[in-house]
């Protein structure tokens, strides 16, 4: 038929429609954050470093004939942590704007500043692996290795060697690239029903099990250009402590429009280079 009225011709009459809520952004959780040793009641006080004593070993000795013992020199070393990260998220919704949006912009957009500070925090601490030099695993040029049993249990006899505690999974972590979960989920040891006695099969889960015994964790946030930087932490290898925490505030208007901006500052250090591996990657 002809001369119908279709939706070109109502396109005048027809509005568009926005949904009054916008869908969250994605951000990592943090993850390395809450694993690693906080230092946080150390430095809330006033100062810049933290001193982080570290006790040395003691040796025993064979007690002499005559009854004489050896006396020791033990010297305690240091790590020093500066209070040094001051990070900040800062957006200025212009009056007009904030007046005509069917949404609060202020205030829909202050969830995201703490996760996307969240995010970049747990970013640093990953970039610590730069510091960790002690125990290294896996290629760093092509051909990279790729996940497997062999790799990662040469990282985990690492820690054994050095008499590293890792029997607690309180105190014991790997933190893996997202890039590796299908690596691991394909390795039957960590997921087959008949190794990990669960009814419907590790293997159908999304969840890593704990691999042997050490609890799991995946970020992004570990990605470099050439190599993943996996590490495999007890909790004493990094220390962070956050001198003033998360403040949201408004700053004061210079024009017509609202600033409004989130700031926190925080330290952190690789205080036992022993205690932790990096475990490359093919990316």
């Amino acid at each position: 038929m002809a001369n119908e009225i279709t939706n070109t011709e109502a396109d005048k009459l027809i509005p568009e429609l926005w949904r009054p809520k916008m869908l969250a952004g994605r951000y990592d959780e943090m993850t390395i954050g809450k694993r690693v040793l906080s230092v946080t009641g150390d430095v809330k006080a006033k100062g810049d470093i933290l001193h982080v004593p570290i006790e040395p070993t003691v040796s025993v000795n064979a007690v002499g004939s005559n009854g004489s013992v050896t006396n020791q020199a033990l010297t305690p070393t240091e790590a020093q942590l500066t209070v040094d990260q001051w990070r900040e998220a800062t957006i200025d919704v212009v009056d007009k704007a904030q007046a005509q949006s069917i949404i609060d912009l202020v205030e829909a957009f202050q969830p995201a500043m703490s996760k996307a500070m969240a995010e970049d925090a747990d970013g640093l601490l990953a970039n610590e692996h730069s510091n960790i030099t002690t125990n290294v695993v896996g290629a760093t040029a092509q051909p990279y290795d790729i996940v497997n049993e062999d790799l990662l249990t040469s990282a985990v006899q690492k820690l054994l060697d050095l008499k590293v505690p890792i029997m607690n999974p309180a105190e014991i972590t790997w933190f893996f690239d997202t890039a590796v979960w299908s690596a691991l989920k394909k390795i039957a040891a960590f997921n087959n029903v008949n190794l990990t006695g669960e009814e419907v099969g590790g293997g159908l889960k999304m969840k890593i099990p704990d691999v042997y015994g050490i609890p799991v964790f995946f970020t992004t946030q570990i990605k470099t250009s050439t190599t993943l930087k996996n590490l495999l932490l007890h909790k004493e290898c990094l220390a962070w402590g956050m001198q003033k925490n998360f403040r949201l505030e408004m700053l004061g208007r210079v024009r017509k429009s609202q600033p409004v901006s989130a700031d926190w500052l925080f330290g952190l250090k690789v205080v036992r280079n022993n205690h932790g591996v990096v475990v490359n990657t093919a990316p």
